[in-house]
């Protein structure tokens, strides 16, 4: 039996949040909520698959990472700042390239339309996105009528997913292998094409929000049940006729079903449900949203497991689908600004102290060091955005928060008069994790990847809740 906590989304809506940090760069809020012309979608799924011969992102150690006589003096240069791709026409320099394909690599994309401004929502099958990856796509959308403030770009985070596409050096040398000029442009195009195609179907809609429950297809990965969501949302896209247009599932999962020893490109979990929505409703796009995942992991393992978390996944995403209202005057409006950070440190966490039989936290309560990280080799200034459709709005994270921290911003945002707040992580940069500062201290993996120190928690607390504040 799938456990349902159903609300329907119809009608005009608000949002909220609190200030943080230096705004560079702003959004749209300044044009005010879009109301009165009729609201048009489109919807499309382009195949991203690139060659077998590009590398897999996503786990940094054997057997993916090449160390040999060649690649060992290839690492040395990107420890120190270049990652070199010696040979344009091979993808893979650091780690292993893929053999194979399981399942496509997809470009999923939305596009809502109310008088002369559109909106796209648009996932990719990849572990992450950067920042200059998504100034590539938004230049290319410019001539379809999308604003930069208006694109929500998001990786569903498998990872089995194509490497080679990131600006950013610590993920390049990480888990992402050096930037292969082809493969990003391959990608970079090949997104811009989905939107373009959902853009070329754009017709008379209507849009609802539901929500469920979906226990079975996630565990908190740290062995803490308490700290474990599993609500699943749904934003319902029909014509005026009911049939679908796109489901939008936003749901909070890693991508690792399939381990380090998997060397097939597939979408994991995230594209096995999309795939399953589609074929039970019949017709439509699927698009997937990931939520607050940073301490949940998959429930099952390997190709087998995916295929069943994500049938779980879609089971009850078609049955809030099912149960979701939808109306055609839903307010449209989102604003994107780019937000400085903290300085970047690496937290050493709770090493083991050999003879000792404990670690350092053990031995020194409150114990932590942290070491200065180059800035160069991370973003200092990061987007954050919120999109509203009537009373529920979409607040962006460009990382991994872990569930307390995505309680944390739903809570602001239900404070600011949001009915419902949908927590999108993994959304249009990469900052790493963000661990709450007693995570961080407690210095497991969550906090060790929380690279903008103790207080990055409240940084992407703050910043949310500006974005949700300034659309109200």
């Amino acid at each position: 039996m799938v456990a349902l906590l159903l609300a329907a989304c119809s009608g005009g809506g608000t949002g909220g949040g609190s200030g943080s940090g230096s705004a560079t760069s702003g959004g749209a809020s300044g044009a005010g909520p879009v109301t009165a012309p009729p609201l048009r979608a489109g919807a499309a799924v382009y195949d991203l698959t690139p060659g077998t011969g590009v590398p897999l992102a996503g786990f940094g150690g054997a057997p993916r990472r090449r160390l040999n006589a060649v690649t060992i003096p290839l690492h040395l240069l990107a420890f120190a700042g270049t990652c070199l791709d010696p040979d344009p026409s091979d993808a893979a320099t650091l780690f292993e390239r893929a053999q194979g394909v399981h399942d496509p690599i997809t470009a999923r994309a939305l596009v809502l339309e109310r008088g002369a401004r559109r909106f796209a929502i648009v996932s990719l099958d990849v572990i992450g996105i950067n920042r200059g990856f998504r100034d590539d796509v938004a230049a290319r959308l410019g001539a379809l009528g999308i604003a930069a403030e208006d694109l929500v770009l998001l990786a569903t985070h498998t990872h089995s997913g194509p490497g080679a596409i990131s600006t950013m050096k610590l993920w390049q040398l990480i888990a992402v292998d050096c930037l292969h000029r082809a493969t990003y442009e391959h990608m970079v195009q090949g997104t811009a094409e989905a939107v373009a195609r959902a853009v070329a179907a754009l017709e008379p809609a209507e849009i609802g929000i539901g929500r469920g429950q979906e226990p079975r297809a996630v565990r908190n990965r740290r062995g803490r049940p308490q700290a474990l969501d599993p609500k699943l949302d749904v934003i319902k896209v029909v014509r005026p006729d009911g049939s679908p247009i796109a489901a939008v599932i936003h749901y909070a999962i890693h991508g690792t079903c399939l381990g380090p020893s998997n060397l097939l490109l597939s979408a994991d979990v995230a594209g096995a449900a999309c795939r399953e929505l589609e074929q039970r409703l019949g017709g439509g796009v699927a698009v997937f949203a990931n939520g607050a995942e940073g301490d949940v992991s998959p429930a099952d393992g390997g190709f087998a497991g995916a295929q069943r978390d994500g049938e779980q996944i879609a089971e009850t995403a078609h049955a809030v689908w099912q149960a979701t209202a939808t109306t055609a005057t839903a307010e449209l409006d989102a604003q994107l600004v780019y937000v400085r950070t903290p300085a970047p440190v690496f937290n050493t966490g709770c090493f083991p102290v050999p003879g000792t039989g404990t670690d350092i936290c053990s031995l020194i309560p409150g114990f932590s060091i942290a070491i200065a990280l180059d800035p160069s080799w991370l973003p200092d200034e990061l987007p954050f955005q919120a999109l509203r459709i009537g009373e529920d709005v979409i607040v962006t994270v460009p990382g991994e928060p872990i569930t307390e921290e995505g309680w944390a911003i739903e809570a602001a945002g239900r404070a600011l008069g949001w009915r419902r707040v949908l927590v999108f992580g993994l959304a249009n940069d990469y900052m790493g994790y963000v661990a709450t500062e007693a995570r961080y201290l407690a210095g497991d993996y969550e906090g060790q990847s929380t690279v903008y120190g103790p207080q990055t928690d409240r940084f992407v607390l703050e910043a949310a809740r500006a974005r949700m504040r300034d659309l109200r």
